[in-house]
Parts: structure tokens; C-alpha cells; sequence
């Protein structure tokens, strides 16, 4: 009677242990989901400012974690520009500039806007002109970085030149055909 009791009472032991496991485990699930970093826009990544494995805190400050481009296609320079060259510059010129992780190539990039605002620093006043660069640009930084090109320049040529030859078979052509029939004849074709 006494080995019954015992057996029972290690039982009820054992069935109170797995409990408090899976309430461990249900826990430890739920950390780590809440350990999963989502950001709240798409893009790419363009810079990290934590290294794997790092232990996180949160407080009231928030901390940047990464830098996120959101579409490579759309990017802008905001190049400062010295108050006695400014003068020089417009809208829609043509700009050049360079890169240090591809040292003797030129970029060209076009002069978007000119900021009206000047900049004193250190007793230098400069004025902020916005560059946009666009898909040349944008495959510079991708080479850069190993990010995958989604389209080649060849390949929207192509695509042009595809869609001119279609357009022309199939609109040109037999619209030609038709105007050269008299309209009698062409309903009795019908």
C-alpha cells in the first residue's frame, strides 16, 4: 500500500513537472518571437548598426538599427554647393560625381532642385542642391553591395523594340490593308 501511495504521489509529481515545462516552453516561444526585428516599410538594407547575436534593450530611446533605402530607383545626392558657385548651377544640368568604391569612374546625375536656404559652417555659407541619378546609379549601388539587378538596360531595349514590331504587325499593317479596299467590297468580304 505504502509502494502505491509513493508511485502515485511521483506521478502526480511527474504531471506537475510537465506542466511547469511547457509553461516554460510556451514562454520561451513567445520570446522569441518577440525577438524577430520587422521593419515597418519596404526597402533595403543599406547599413547596420548592430552586429548579430547582440543583446537588444528596450527603453524610451529609440535606437537605430538599420538603414533602409526604400527604392534605389528614386535615390538623391545632397551635395552642398559653395555660395560663389551656386550662381553656375540650374535646374536640369547635368552633374558628375564620384565614388571611393569605384575610383576613376564618373557618374552623371541630373540637378533636381536648389535649396534657397543657406548653410554657415564654420564661416563658409553653402547652399544644398539636390542630384538624382536614377538606374545607373542604382546598379552602382547594387554591384556594390551584391544585390541582384531585377532588370538590365538590353532587356528593356528589347522590350521596346518587341513592342514597335508587334504594334506595327498588328496595327499598321492591316489598317493599311483596310483603307486600300473600297468599303463595298470590304463588307462583302464579311
Amino acid at each position: 500500500m505504502a509502494d502505491v501511495v509513493r508511485v502515485t504521489a511521483e506521478v502526480d509529481s511527474a504531471h506537475a513537472a510537465i506542466r511547469r515545462l511547457e509553461s516554460q516552453l510556451a514562454s520561451a516561444k513567445l520570446d522569441v518571437e518577440r525577438t524577430f526585428i520587422r521593419s515597418p516599410i519596404d526597402g533595403v538594407v543599406v547599413g547596420r548598426n548592430v552586429t548579430e547575436g547582440q543583446t537588444l534593450a528596450s527603453s524610451l530611446e529609440a535606437r537605430t538599427l538599420f538603414n533602409i533605402a526604400g527604392d534605389l530607383r528614386r535615390m538623391e545626392i545632397h551635395a552642398r554647393v559653395d555660395e560663389s558657385d551656386i550662381a553656375k548651377i540650374a535646374v536640369g544640368q547635368t552633374a558628375s560625381f564620384t565614388v571611393d568604391s569605384f575610383p576613376g569612374r564618373d557618374f552623371t546625375a541630373q540637378v533636381t532642385q536648389i535649396r534657397k536656404a543657406p548653410q554657415v559652417v564654420q564661416n563658409v555659407v553653402t547652399y544644398t542642391v539636390v542630384l538624382a541619378f536614377g538606374y545607373a546609379a542604382a546598379c552602382v549601388v547594387a554591384a556594390r553591395f551584391d544585390w541582384p539587378i531585377l532588370l538590365q538596360p538590353w532587356v528593356a531595349v528589347a522590350a521596346v523594340a518587341i513592342a514597335g514590331g508587334v504594334g506595327m504587325f498588328f496595327g499598321w499593317y492591316p489598317a493599311r490593308r483596310a483603307a486600300a479596299l473600297q468599303p463595298v467590297a470590304a463588307l462583302r468580304r464579311l
